[in-house]
C-alpha cells in the first residue's frame, strides 16, 4: 500500500486550516449582520419615540390653545404688540391669548413650551430669546433671515421616559393674507372687494392677480416669490387665514393687534382698491407712511414719560372709538383722509382675534443611560408642523369652538 507523502499531508492541512478560517469568517460576519440588525432597530426605535413625543407635544398644544382660544371672546395677537419699537423685541414671534373678560395689557399666558407646565405661565416672555443652548430651535434659518425673528422653546422632559417635546403656536391671522382671491373677499359697503395687497412689496401678488389662486402652503409662497425674500417675510405674510362667522369659515380677514408695518400696508391698500371714485384716494407713498404709523403706535405704554399707545383691542368698536386711527393719520401728515372714511370700506374685513394658527412641535428620545446627564445629546429628533383652524362646530369639553388639524407635516432639520 502506497504511503501518504509529506505533500500529501501539508496540503490537507492547508485545506483544513482555509475551512476553519472560512467558518471563522462566515461567523464573524452572521454576528456583525446581527449587530448592525440590532443597532438599526434600535435606531428605529428612537425615532419612532422621538415621533410619539413630538406629536405629544403637539396634542398638548392644541388642547392649551383650545381651552384659551376656544371662546369667541377671547383675543390674540402676536408678541410685537407689546412695545413700541417692535425691533427692541427680542422675542417678536410668541403668540399671547386674552381669555374672555380679560382687559389686561398683558395676556394670560404666551403660547410656547415652558409656559403650561410645572413653574406656570409667562416663563418665557417677549422680553428674552431663549439661549440656543437651553432651548429648541423651532423656527430657524430654514424659515427665517434674522434671528430676531426665531422662535425657541422650552424642552420639557417626558416623565418616566428619556424623552422631552416643546412647543411654539404662531398667530397667523395677525398677517396678510395673500392666497385670498377677490371672490373669496369680504365686501366693502358698497359691494367691492376687500382685497389684501401687498404690490408695493411682492409685486406679483397685487389685488387683481391670478397668482394668488396658487399658493396654499407657505412653501408655495417661498417657491414664487423665492425663498430668500419670504424668509425676511415670515412675521408679515401667510398663505391663507380663515374665520368662523357664523356656521360658516371666511377669509380675507386681518387681526388688527399686531404691530407689524408690512401687513398693515398690505391691508390698508384694500381702501384705495374698493374706494367709491367721490371718496379720498390712500396712494401707495400714503398707505406706506400710515401703516408705519399705525404699527408705532399700537400697543400698551411702556414708560412713564411715553406718549400713550393704544390696545390691545378686545372689540372692533374699540379699536373705532379710539383714537388710533386719526392719530396715526395726523403722524403720517395725510390731511385729506379721516379715520371716518377708513372705517366706511375697511370695517367688514377686520377683526381683533385671529382663528387659524401654526404650531410646530418637537420631539426627542435619549439613550436611558445618560439619564444622569442632561446635556447628552438625543438619539433621535422628531419635528412636525401643523396648521389648526377654529371651526363653527363645539368642543366636546365645553371649550368653545372646536380647533381642528387642516395640515400636517413632519419636517426635516433643513426646514425648521
Amino acid at each position: 500500500m502506497p504511503k501518504k507523502s509529506v505533500c500529501d499531508s501539508g496540503f490537507a492541512l492547508v485545506l483544513v486550516l482555509s475551512l476553519v478560517s472560512l467558518l471563522m469568517a462566515a461567523v464573524y460576519t452572521i454576528s456583525l449582520i446581527s449587530k448592525v440588525d440590532a443597532e438599526i432597530g434600535a435606531t428605529d426605535a428612537y425615532r419612532l419615540q422621538a415621533r410619539q413625543n413630538a406629536l405629544l407635544g403637539l396634542g398638548l398644544a392644541i388642547a392649551e390653545l383650545q381651552r384659551a382660544a376656544g371662546d369667541s371672546a377671547a383675543v390674540t395677537a402676536p408678541a410685537t404688540l407689546r412695545l413700541t419699537n417692535s425691533t427692541t423685541l427680542a422675542y417678536p414671534s410668541l403668540t399671547g391669548v386674552w381669555s374672555a373678560g380679560s382687559f389686561s395689557e398683558n395676556p394670560d399666558n404666551w403660547f410656547v413650551s415652558g409656559n403650561f407646565e410645572e413653574l406656570g405661565p409667562n416663563q418665557i416672555t417677549p422680553a428674552v430669546l431663549p439661549p440656543e443652548s437651553s432651548a429648541i430651535t423651532l423656527i430657524g434659518n430654514g424659515t427665517v433671515s434674522a434671528t430676531r425673528d426665531m422662535a425657541r422653546a422650552l424642552r420639557v422632559p417626558i416623565a418616566d421616559t428619556n424623552g422631552g417635546y416643546a412647543f411654539w403656536v404662531g398667530d397667523e391671522g395677525a398677517k396678510a393674507a395673500l392666497a385670498i382671491l377677490p371672490a373669496d373677499s369680504p365686501l366693502a359697503p358698497n359691494g367691492a372687494p376687500l382685497v389684501i395687497d401687498p404690490r408695493r412689496d411682492i409685486p406679483s401678488f397685487a389685488h387683481n392677480s391670478p397668482v394668488r389662486a396658487q399658493p396654499f402652503l407657505w412653501n408655495d409662497l417661498r417657491r414664487l416669490v423665492g425663498s430668500t425674500n419670504m424668509k425676511a417675510r415670515f412675521r408679515s405674510y401667510t398663505t391663507k387665514a380663515q374665520w368662523v362667522e357664523g356656521s360658516a369659515l371666511v377669509g380675507g380677514r386681518f387681526n388688527i393687534n399686531t404691530s407689524n408695518p408690512i401687513s398693515w400696508e398690505a391691508v390698508l391698500r384694500a381702501y384705495e382698491n374698493a374706494r367709491d371714485p367721490s371718496q379720498p384716494e390712500l396712494s401707495a407713498a400714503k398707505a406706506q407712511a400710515l401703516a408705519e404709523r399705525l404699527a408705532a403706535n399700537i400697543g400698551p405704554k411702556q414708560w412713564a414719560n411715553a406718549k400713550p399707545q393704544f390696545g390691545p383691542f378686545f372689540s372692533l368698536a374699540a379699536f373705532w372709538d379710539s383714537e388710533l386711527v386719526q392719530e396715526s393719520l395726523e403722524d403720517a401728515g395725510i390731511t385729506t383722509l379721516t379715520q371716518g372714511d377708513l372705517h366706511s370700506i375697511l370695517w367688514p374685513m377686520l377683526a381683533v382675534r385671529s382663528d387659524t394658527f401654526r404650531i410646530r412641535a418637537y420631539g426627542d428620545a435619549r439613550n436611558p443611560a445618560d439619564f444622569a446627564n442632561p446635556t447628552a445629546p438625543p438619539q433621535a429628533a422628531a419635528y412636525c408642523e401643523v396648521i389648526v383652524q377654529r371651526t363653527p362646530h363645539p368642543d366636546p369639553l365645553g371649550n368653545g369652538l372646536r380647533f381642528e388639524i387642516v395640515y400636517f407635516r413632519w419636517l426635516g432639520a433643513a426646514d425648521i
